[in-house]
């Protein structure tokens, strides 16, 4: 069974409250899930060998149940200046990946329940997204640009030229073999794993470029 997801984001009496819903190929009815429960918002959600993963600013919660029961799994996460603020989380391989703003990259295999940090070598803690293409993964910061690792996460380097000073990044998005990025600046491709980057503006009028997705042959920014 294929699992799509949503998330409905409303404020009241000052608090967010999110809620994830599912469906599935096969039904256009969407069915609320129990959580998860808080009061922050859930920003990403990833789904790994039937186990979901939702990602907000109160850390990472995980359902093995098709989202009716879901449970926090912070430990090993440092809190960042806004506490455990979850910007992206990715699957590769065997393991998931959480980017938190303001400590990191953090990664833990899917059966456990304690996350190891994974940041050697990014010089801005402040993750906003993560990608990943073939045994490459890539990460973007809030003010020094991307990252690539060639080690499943574990030691990063800066890759950043043809950017044209447009470090801050809000979402890298992966279009077969190309990666894109979302930037104060517009959208920047690249074709060569993050080596160079260009900028591709044609019809586009405003920035910054805050979300990045991708299918069907076509590519959409907002």
């Amino acid at each position: 069974m294929v699992i799509e997801t949503s998330v409905v984001t409303f404020r009241r009496n000052n608090l967010l409250f999110s809620i994830i819903f599912f469906t599935t190929m096969l039904q256009s009815q969407w069915i609320q899930t129990g959580g998860p429960v808080s009061d922050a918002a859930v920003v990403t959600i990833a789904e790994k060998n039937g186990t979901l993963y939702g990602g907000g600013s109160s850390g990472v919660f995980r359902s093995s149940d098709d989202g009716a029961h879901w449970k926090m799994v912070n430990t090993g996460l440092a809190k960042g200046t806004w506490g455990y603020v979850v910007n992206d989380i990715l699957v590769n391989g065997e393991n998931i990946y959480a980017g938190l703003g303001g400590s990191g990259i953090y990664q833990m295999a899917n059966s456990d329940t304690e996350w190891v940090a994974s940041n050697y070598g990014i010089e801005n803690l402040y993750v906003s997204s993560i990608a990943v293409i073939g045994s490459k993964m890539f990460a973007g910061t809030s003010g020094n640009g991307v990252f690539v690792s060639t080690d499943d996460g574990w030691s990063w380097t800066a890759s950043n030229s043809g950017l044209d000073g447009n470090f801050y990044i809000y979402k890298l998005a992966v279009n077969g073999t190309n990666l894109l990025a979302g930037t104060g600046g517009g959208v920047y491709l690249s074709t060569d794993n993050a080596a160079n980057w260009t900028m591709v503006m044609t019809g586009m009028t405003g920035f910054p470029v805050m979300n990045i997705s991708s299918g069907g042959g076509n590519v959409y920014a907002l």
